[in-house]
């Protein structure tokens, strides 16, 4: 074995095994809300987590329909967020996850990039889920809570993506919880991952 290999191996065996907390549902939903307390509250808790900003968010404040078609783009900048803490934290918490793309590019669909990206990027996107460890939340929607700020979608359109997405899950055999919109949504979801891992750890032990 080279020393090259004996280097990587020893990287991997102090890397942690991060797990990617993903919460799903349409703009509005309270995703990001949600993932402030969940980080919140496992950081309390002595877990090591990241909550990388929003990517799409940034596009769109600045209203840019151009980039939020090129689901390419957004992809690899989401991506991005889990490569920058993956392995040195336990949790990464994304309320924009990367598989939303799927979504979004089906919503976004016409002219130039859009129109490149067929079931060739839905595999590529579906295949890079698939490598990491998911925990999935789909947010069922309180249908009288929206707010319009740093939003491209109508509440109708919001909840026509809310419907799009569980679609995409059930498609692709994707387990998740579905977790009602709440206020005490965060620490529901923060109390059944510590759970779960208490359990995990104590069946590995």
């Amino acid at each position: 074995m080279c020393y090259i290999s004996i280097f990587v191996c020893v990287i991997r065996n102090f890397m942690k095994k991060t797990k990617i907390i993903n919460l799903y549902g349409g703009a509005g939903v309270g995703k990001s809300t949600t993932a402030a307390k969940i980080y919140n509250e496992l950081q309390m808790n002595g877990y090591e987590c990241d909550l990388p900003y929003e990517f799409p968010k940034q596009v769109a404040w600045e209203n840019n329909r151009s980039q939020i078609s090129d689901q390419l783009f957004i992809f690899a900048g989401q991506h991005r967020n889990i490569v920058r803490s993956y392995g040195k934290v336990d949790y990464i918490i994304l309320d924009s996850p990367i598989l939303l793309s799927l979504v979004y590019k089906n919503l976004y669909n016409e002219g130039f990039p859009a129109s490149l990206y067929g079931n060739n990027f839905d595999r590529m996107a579906l295949d890079v889920y698939r490598g990491y460890d998911n925990i999935n939340f789909f947010i069922q929607r309180n249908v009288e809570t929206y707010v319009d700020e740093g939003r491209l979608q109508t509440h109708k359109e919001s909840i026509m993506v809310d419907n799009e997405i569980e679609k995409l899950l059930l498609k692709h055999d994707i387990d998740y919880i579905g977790v009602p919109q709440t206020k005490d949504i965060g620490d529901k979801i923060s109390q059944h991952i510590m759970i779960t891992n208490k359990i995990g750890e104590t069946n590995d032990g």
